[in-house]
């Protein structure tokens, strides 16, 4: 069986920590703080490693529903039937990565809440209203703060972790989350996003991710 023990510990951590957040929207605005500078802005910006973990993810995000993609018509066209295609690690990845990072992330909550980004206030110098975690407003029109698409993919990532022999789950799971928390502070180094759009990311991929895997060792079954 699968860590599940890993994974519950996570999410109540991620969740306890943005509900702080949440109960006090204060800390947003310092935690972004500690990475701006009047004169020069959000000064790790143009660090080329915070460039490099900004940049990739588009790539990795490529890359893994391609390979994805392809493996999944090579079982149809070896097999002519889709019960391969559901069974199979490469739909799981595609569903978790569709519905956690592209339906919740990209589509609902960045074009609907309408927060501004940490750059875009007045408190860095920005022009809007600072916003916190949930709260619907008409500060941003489209690809708004909340929550971090990047950080949604990089947790995403997770998804790995259930796909490889049990014996790798702890190791992978561990691994891809530590990964999309660095990418999620890349984007707050930036001034792209608070850490609540960070955290945010995480605990709702991170539920998608589990309960999808459930709902599709049960398809297995059938």
């Amino acid at each position: 069986m699968i860590n599940t023990n890993l994974v519950y510990a996570n999410i109540f951590a991620f969740g306890i920590v943005l509900l702080l957040i949440v109960l006090f929207p204060n800390f947003d605005i310092d935690f972004s703080n500690l990475f701006y500078d009047s004169n020069d802005g959000f000064i790790y910006r143009n660090n080329s490693i915070v460039q490099l973990l900004f940049e990739i993810i588009p790539i990795l995000t490529k890359l893994l529903l391609t390979v994805t993609l392809l493996y999944l018509i090579y079982l149809i066209v070896k097999y002519k039937t889709f019960n391969r295609l559901i069974i199979s690690g490469s739909f799981y990845i595609i569903l978790s990565t569709a519905i956690g990072p592209g339906l919740l992330v990209n589509h609902l909550f960045k074009e609907h809440f309408g927060r501004a980004r940490p750059v875009q206030i007045k408190n860095f110098n920005g022009s809007k209203n600072f916003t916190r975690a949930f709260l619907i407003s008409n500060e941003c029109v489209h690809n708004c703060s909340f929550s971090s698409g990047h950080a949604a993919m990089g947790y995403s990532l997770t998804s790995l972790a259930y796909i490889a022999p049990v014996i790798y789950f702890s190791r992978i799971y561990s691994i891809t989350l530590i990964f999309g928390s660095l990418i999620g502070l890349s984007r707050i180094l930036m001034g792209g996003h608070f850490l609540s759009d960070v955290l945010a990311s995480c605990f709702f991929v991170l539920i998608i991710n589990h309960i999808l895997y459930l709902c599709w060792q049960k398809l297995k079954l059938i």
